[in-house]
């Protein structure tokens, strides 16, 4: 696989997984405070949520599309203003 192929590759994958966050009713309001890289076939998901339910979440929405790579959850929970 080229250097460009794999560029391309890594590139669909976080679509694929920005669409699922997107469009899942519990994550949605938060896809966009996420970020999604790929690091040598490793899917790398960081940032902050409000809950670990919706961290919970994340694992299995990326499986639905597919990826089957390690993947490395990096989101700390948001802390609540009293």
């Amino acid at each position: 696989m080229t250097l460009n192929e794999i560029a391309t590759r890594d590139r669909r994958t976080r679509e694929k997984i920005a669409q699922t966050f997107r469009n899942d009713r519990m994550l949605q309001a938060h896809a966009d405070s996420l970020q999604i890289d790929v690091q040598d076939s490793r899917v790398v998901i960081s940032g902050e949520l409000p809950s670990e339910t919706l961290v919970q979440l994340l694992l299995p929405a990326i499986r639905r599309v597919g990826v089957l790579s390690q993947v490395s959850v990096n989101v700390s929970i948001r802390s609540q203003a009293a």
